[in-house]
């Protein structure tokens, strides 16, 4: 089978490699299609802690089953559309036995701690394959992924029906979370983004959204609640994103990080005191969050497609990195796999 192997910084290749064996209570899937993730990006570049050379990347994928391995009672059939919950971890410390298991210590991922999904076969086990109905749209649940991001973003904000949401960055996890939010009721939801095509695109959705260096963020947020911003998201990651954040929340308000900072920033923790404002990280999510990112696309009420702005062949990959690591246009590019 072919797969897209992580050889070195910058190198990936097609290979041929050895199809997957299955051990006891392990699914074998045919992989349709697989999107291509920031992270993914950080790994082509060399720079993911754990990554090793002659890896296969990829952990956003859905396939078909093509062969199933249990002595389990399990509605899953061969040709079944499924997806894949990515997250490896232990079963046994404190955090997978509390539900917190991407907090795990031992936590991994398919297509960096394993082989992942850009290959034509992937073995999972059987308890992380989420099956998806065979007539839907196969593409757009390569989503499911992302959305459950976005899921625990929205699960950890306890908001009040009617709030005032400011999410920074309209990329994909942004405007994933900014329509989670209006889905649960936010009663406005504002997105601040500053490239061009993004801003379109949120508006494009029906967002709210604010070119920050063409008008007043802080202003608009306050005609809409003059306090400041009930909840800010930081999807961003950046310095001035954390900054912005402290100037449009209230008093008493929160601001979630879901955005992956890779260097120290200030934080003026004087006002985080003094406003009594609430100070949280969303890393990734939870199977409930992936079960409930499945049951959002499947009902039609996250426009997910919309997102995906490009879809090539798999044995066009390596061509696609290298295109994206210089100039990343777009949102989410998926790759077709088989």
């Amino acid at each position: 089978m072919k797969g897209l192997v992580y050889m070195g910084p910058e190198d990936l290749r097609l290979m041929d490699r050895m199809e997957p064996k299955l051990a006891d209570n392990q699914v074998l899937l045919r992989v349709k299609y697989c999107g291509i993730c920031g992270s993914d990006m950080t790994m082509y570049a060399g720079k993911h802690t754990r990554l090793q050379p002659d890896t296969v990347l990829g952990h956003e994928f859905v396939g078909e089953v093509v062969e199933i391995r249990t002595d389990k009672q399990s509605d899953l059939k061969i040709g079944d559309y499924v997806a894949v919950e990515p997250i490896i971890h232990c079963h046994q410390c404190f955090y997978c036995k509390s539900g917190r298991y991407n907090l795990c210590h031992h936590r991994g991922v398919y297509g960096c701690d394993v082989d992942g999904g850009f290959a034509e076969l992937v073995q999972a086990p059987l308890d992380k394959i989420i099956k998806l109905p065979k007539s839907g749209e196969l593409k757009k649940m390569a989503l499911i992924e992302p959305l459950a991001v976005a899921v625990s973003v929205a699960n950890k904000c306890q908001f009040r029906v009617g709030d005032t949401v400011v999410v920074l960055g309209g990329g994909t996890i942004g405007l994933l979370v900014a329509q989670v939010m209006e889905h649960s009721a936010a009663g406005n939801v504002i997105v601040s983004e500053i490239d061009p095509y993004r801003l379109q695109k949120a508006r494009a959705l029906g967002l709210n959204a604010v070119n920050p260096n063409q008008e007043d963020l802080e202003s608009r947020v306050k005609e809409l609640k003059k306090d400041g911003a009930d909840v800010v998201i930081d999807s961003v990651g950046h310095a001035e994103a954390i900054k912005t954040a402290f100037e449009l929340v209230r008093r008493g308000g929160l601001i979630n990080i879901v955005a992956l900072y890779h260097g120290k920033v200030p934080v003026d923790l004087l006002q985080l005191v003094y406003s009594e404002i609430d100070l949280k990280g969303t890393f990734i999510y939870t199977y409930q969050d992936f079960i409930t990112a499945k049951e959002l696309l499947e009902r039609e009420l996250i426009a997910a497609e919309a997102l995906i702005t490009a879809v090539y062949p798999l044995a066009e990959a390596v061509d696609v990195f290298k295109k994206m690591h210089y100039k990343n246009e777009g949102l989410k590019t998926l790759i077709k796999v088989f």
